[in-house]
């Protein structure tokens, strides 16, 4: 995926109200759904304080037939010189 090139597959739905912002590529696979108010960002700040101004970039990938749902925001990685600390635990 070449950055800032979105890539959208066949029978995507994409809802009111999303907001892609791509600086390194997004892909939403066939037949993926977005609901109101998805917010999908390729960019991100460094977890640690004294690198809060540095940014990370990273692609996004929406797999074939899933449905991200309301609200939802999808951010790209945040760096891996940065492990979440206690107050912030990553998700898997």
């Amino acid at each position: 995926m070449a950055s800032g090139k979105p890539f959208v597959g066949e029978r995507v739905f994409i809802n009111m109200d999303c907001i892609f912002q791509d600086q390194s590529g997004i892909t939403l696979d066939e037949g993926a759904i977005m609901r109101h108010n998805v917010v999908l960002a390729t960019i991100n700040h460094d977890l640690d304080t004294a690198k809060r101004q540095s940014m990370s970039y990273a692609p996004i990938h929406i797999g074939i037939s899933a449905m991200v749902h309301v609200t939802a925001i999808r951010l790209s990685p945040y760096p891996s010189t940065s492990p979440p600390n206690s107050k912030m635990q990553a998700r898997t």
